[in-house]
């Protein structure tokens, strides 16, 4: 085979390429999906939202055992949590930049109520509201040590 040959067949296959790609550009649809912008139900068990440098922000789950929204915060560290869980019911969880809990807001058929629970910096109690339909309404303060200092319970007392 000579070189008049080759490029000859090189010609041919490059003409049937675009003869190929025009009859399949001519007779398929166009995406719709892509320029609506509008999705009627989206299905998955998580999702995760990334920033611009493409770390994780925000995160969606769902488990056997528990539902929830995690917002991260610029290192990488939890910051907020909203969660359903098996258990414990419902709860949101405010973290500190260092990752510690520093309030929790508690929603639970367990106790036939609600609470909302603040912590020191040691990640000890330091303050306890509780909404209870059998033990009624309860606020209870605690010292540094995580003894109770103060609560209504014993300001009924006095």
């Amino acid at each position: 085979m000579n070189h008049k040959q080759k490029l000859g067949y090189i010609t041919l296959g490059a003409v049937i390429m675009l003869i190929g790609m025009w009859i399949g550009n001519s007779t398929s649809p166009p995406l719709i999906a892509q320029s609506n912008g509008v999705f009627d139900k989206i299905q998955c068990r998580s999702l995760e939202v990334i920033d611009v440098k493409g770390k994780k922000s925000i995160a969606l789950f769902a488990s056997e055992d528990s539902n929830g929204i995690w917002i991260v915060d610029k290192a990488s560290k939890r910051g907020i949590v909203l969660g359903a869980y098996q258990g414990l019911d419902n709860a949101v969880t405010i973290y500190d930049k260092d990752g510690k809990q520093v309030a929790i807001r508690l929603a639970s058929d367990k106790i036939r109520g609600s609470g909302i629970v603040i912590y020191d910096n040691t990640g000890k109690t330091a303050i306890d509201l509780v909404a209870d339909e059998m033990l009624g309404n309860e606020v209870h303060v605690f010292d540094r040590k995580g003894n109770p200092k103060w609560s209504t319970l014993m300001e009924g007392k006095k």
